[in-house]
């Protein structure tokens, strides 16, 4: 309900709309803000908050060293291999209509 509830003052960020087109997206998302769109302080964003930069490895790359478990892996669609059955029906209750809505699933049947 965020575009009825706020009107100009909402946008919408999707993970895979980062991760297929970032500079586009940090662009769209700086002029939302009214912060300076030029093209350094896009390159700057998109580079300092990469993936490579944050976790210090490559996208789909595993990393079981930091003592903390299994980290995720910075792909679209990897919870699919991190929920468990019990998630998906919690998260299926809780969210299951908005997933169809947006368009991240076409029924329930995930």
């Amino acid at each position: 309900y965020g575009q009825e509830l706020l009107g100009d003052n909402y946008t919408q960020v999707r993970y895979e709309d980062l991760l297929e087109r970032p500079e586009e997206e940090a662009k769209r998302l700086l002029e939302f803000l009214g912060a300076d769109t030029s093209e350094t302080v896009v390159k700057w964003c998109v580079e300092s908050s990469s993936f490579e930069v944050r976790a210090g490895r490559k996208p789909g790359d595993e990393n079981y060293t930091l003592g903390f478990g299994k980290q995720r892996k910075g792909i679209a669609g990897d919870w699919k291999n991190v929920f468990t059955e019990r998630d998906k029906d919690i998260y299926k209750n809780e969210a299951g209509d908005l997933l169809v809505e947006l368009g991240y699933e076409k029924d329930h049947d995930w």
